[in-house]
């Protein structure tokens, strides 16, 4: 797969969820195999899914590298399916999936906080993220990159996956 590929991730809002920064559009298995790639996800982790949707990302991080995680999401049905395919998959006892505003989540345990959100609400993310972060944790966004994050010193693009990671820590300083 090519680093600058890029993955298409349509947004069209309906009435339910026009006013949400984190509406439920599908990620690909190629985009996540692909992150879960360039973030050098380990068992060592705890991934943090903000506005999780169905899960899929931490549900294949824990298949695939056993690392822990934690799924925010707003809407009650697609918590229900995410647990129900982490229970599926042979994978809850890793998993955490709850019903709740992604602005009042505590990341204080994260190493890796994901978020596919609309671009209107990173101002709120970067308050949200910058105090809570510990030192080396991987911040990855997609579709859309962060904008103005001086205290991220390091910026890796991959088409339209972006890492970014606190002190400098390169993908390849990871690895």
């Amino acid at each position: 797969m090519s680093e600058t590929e890029e993955w298409e991730s349509p947004y069209m809002p309906d009435s339910e969820d026009s006013r949400s920064v984190a509406p439920f559009v599908a990620t690909s298995d190629k985009a996540i195999s692909f992150i879960l790639r360039i973030a050098n996800i380990t068992a060592e982790d705890c991934i943090f899914d903000l506005g999780c949707g169905d899960g899929r990302l931490l549900i294949e991080a824990a298949k695939e590298k056993r690392a822990r995680g934690v799924g925010i999401e707003l809407k009650e049905e697609l918590i229900v399916a995410a647990k129900e395919k982490a229970r599926e998959e042979g994978v809850q006892e890793l998993l955490t999936f709850s019903s709740g505003d992604l602005f009042e989540a505590d990341l204080s345990c994260a190493t890796v906080v994901f978020f596919a959100l609309l671009p209107w609400s990173f101002h709120s993310v970067r308050l949200l993220l910058e105090p809570l972060l510990n030192k080396g944790v991987r911040i990855i966004s997609y579709p859309y990159p962060l904008e103005k994050w001086a205290k991220f010193e390091s910026k890796e693009s991959f088409g339209n996956v972006y890492l970014y990671v606190k002190n400098a820590q390169t993908a390849s300083e990871r690895n």
